[in-house]
């Protein structure tokens, strides 16, 4: 019985060490900011060791120590602006025992975020649509401009194709709402069958796809570089324009047409091609 007492008396004196004088109070005597970086100090005092657990409040956590005769410093920098709740914490470096807490509130501005804005996407001739995906980087929201006059904040927009023969497409990504980065695509559709025509010939065949852009236009893609001129003719023969080919894309006013048959000639080297269409 004695040696029972003798145990139980020594385990209670073990189980009391970690706390004896370990008091936990602590104060951060010096904070200073650089830019998005904070130093924060915290003084020195008669206690051991002490283990000081630092949650920066953007996820990031540190462990640091300190000893009678050394004061303990945390430096972290913030990748973003905004309002963190940093919260420290003190235990005696054996684990337990005492344990405080304090909530340090921090404000971060005049970051400049930096992100990649990039985009992939996909043409669906059938639906008429061109849907876009984004794949930027860092980025928060977004801002489209497209060619066709329309607009859009949506991560991924769709956009219609019709009576397009080339779409332009700005994509503007910010960051905390401030812009970080920006890229441009211009996209040919060269197969475009999204057009509201009456046009005979409004597929690609011979190289040549003619297409009509509007009531007073029409537009012409080359799919090969072997046409030197076009001619316009109308159904008597009579020729209502010439135009010189140096482009794979060409446009043809078609206002001034009276309705009736009307042929293109496609002059080159290696012959004449004539389509004809249907005003």
């Amino acid at each position: 019985m004695k040696h029972l007492f003798s145990l139980f008396y020594l385990i209670a004196i073990l189980g009391n060490s970690n706390v004896l004088g370990a008091g936990c109070n602590f104060a951060i005597t010096n904070s200073t900011t650089v830019g998005a970086t904070r130093s924060f100090t915290v003084g020195q005092g008669p206690w051991g060791p002490r283990k000081y657990t630092w949650d920066f409040g953007d996820g990031t956590n540190i462990i640091s120590y300190s000893t009678p005769t050394n004061s303990v410093y945390a430096t972290h920098t913030y990748s973003l602006n905004g309002a963190y709740s940093m919260t420290i914490s003190a235990q005696d470096s054996l684990g337990g025992g005492c344990l405080s807490y304090m909530i340090y509130n921090v404000s971060i501005t005049g970051i400049t975020p930096t992100c990649q804005a990039q985009f992939v996407y996909t043409t669906d001739t059938v639906n008429c649509k061109m849907q876009f995906t984004n794949q930027s980087s860092s980025a928060t929201s977004y801002s489209w401009l497209f060619s066709n006059s329309s607009s859009s904040a949506v991560t991924n927009p769709s956009i219609s194709i019709a009576n397009q023969s080339v779409i332009s497409v700005t994509l503007t990504a910010f960051n905390s709402g401030q812009q970080c980065g920006t890229n441009s695509a211009t996209i040919s559709i060269a197969q475009n069958k999204c057009y509201t025509t009456g046009l005979k010939n409004n597929k690609l065949d011979d190289g040549i796809m003619i297409r009509e852009k509007d009531s007073e236009e029409i537009e012409i893609v080359l799919s090969e570089s072997r046409f030197n001129t076009l001619t316009v003719m109308d159904s008597k023969g009579l020729i209502i324009t010439t135009l010189r080919i140096n482009t794979n894309l060409l446009s043809v006013k078609t206002s001034q047409f009276s309705p009736g048959i009307y042929y293109l000639l496609f002059n080159g080297p290696g012959g004449t091609v004539t389509k004809k269409i249907l005003k």
